[in-house]
């Protein structure tokens, strides 16, 4: 039988033993993020963000909270509050993903951007192509 409670184990101590720098520096102090996050736990943050209709900040200063140490997390939200950081909502996102990436130990980014379809390839729909068989060349 395969055990899926080892293997969980197994990735998530891999994870722990490979990521050795767990630090980030914000606003002048530095912070340490969890390696191992609970989908459920960010879950949970996403329907609290919904039930109390929090704005993109509000969102991403507690999605952030919710990824340092439990005793990194008072002087983090202390900063929060003091509303002193010269950042944007872009900057929040970013370091967001950042340690997401860290928490999970992949890429948050699609692989593959995606267009707006407002891109011309060649030719329109409405011109026509040639109905002119096509000549094989000889080898």
């Amino acid at each position: 039988m395969r055990n899926f409670d080892q293997e969980i184990a197994d990735r998530h101590a891999e994870r722990e033993r490979t990521i050795t720098d767990r630090d980030f520096q914000l606003g002048g102090q530095t912070f340490s993020h969890i390696v191992n996050v609970s989908v459920y736990a960010l879950a949970e943050l996403e329907e609290q963000q919904k039930a109390e209709q929090w704005d993109y900040v509000t969102f991403y200063e507690r999605a952030i909270e919710s990824l340092v140490v439990e005793g990194d997390q008072k002087r983090l939200r202390s900063m929060f509050a003091a509303k002193k950081l010269v950042i944007s909502v872009a900057d929040l996102e970013a370091l967001y993903r950042n340690l997401l990436e860290m928490a999970y130990g992949r890429p948050t980014e699609a692989s593959s951007p995606s267009t707006d379809g407002d891109a011309q390839t060649g030719t329109s729909s409405t011109e026509t192509s040639s109905t002119e068989p096509a000549v094989a060349s000889a080898a």
